[in-house]
């Protein structure tokens, strides 16, 4: 196995306000450091990551894949230990029996390009409005919901 480069991915439980952000921002830095290399993402100090921070997570590490060509590894054990909504919400995969880590309150964590407009559309239908979590909302709120969602989407370098 490939020698790795081990970063924390922070040093306190990873909420959505400013702190888990400023934690997250902190791993990129640390990582972007690095080129065509596997870092290992540490979760030794981390012991809860709020499950839509995974979009950032996400995010950060789709860049540094993109950009610094590197790899990422995590050790699926400190993840089930601290951090397992990575698990429950499709953020890693699973090779085990998937009905352990699956938690019918989530909704799996997906990323599109800005021309998967499609895939996008079907995903807030079928995953994110009609999930058995969300309201059930009438017709008429859940297609202006997702017109306005998909404008957003179709404008996002706009609204980014």
């Amino acid at each position: 196995m490939e020698a790795a480069i081990s970063i924390g991915l922070g040093d306190d439980a990873i909420y959505t306000n400013a702190t888990g952000i400023k934690q997250l921002l902190r791993f990129h830095s640390d990582c972007s450091q690095y080129e065509d290399c596997v870092i290992d993402i540490e979760l030794e100090n981390v012991d809860w990551i709020d499950g839509n921070m995974c979009a950032v997570m996400g995010a950060i590490l789709f860049r540094l894949k993109e950009e610094n060509r590197i790899s990422f590894r995590i050790n699926a054990s400190q993840v089930a230990k601290k951090c397992d909504i990575l698990f429950h919400n499709d953020f890693l995969p699973v090779d085990q029996d998937l009905k352990i880590y699956k938690k019918k309150s989530c909704i799996p964590f997906k990323g599109f390009f800005s021309n998967e407009s499609r895939g996008f559309m079907e995903y807030l239908e079928n995953d994110l409005l009609s999930h058995t979590s969300m309201p059930r909302f009438s017709m008429d709120i859940k297609n202006k919901l997702l017109d306005d969602l998909g404008e957003v989407y179709a404008n996002i370098d706009r609204h980014a």
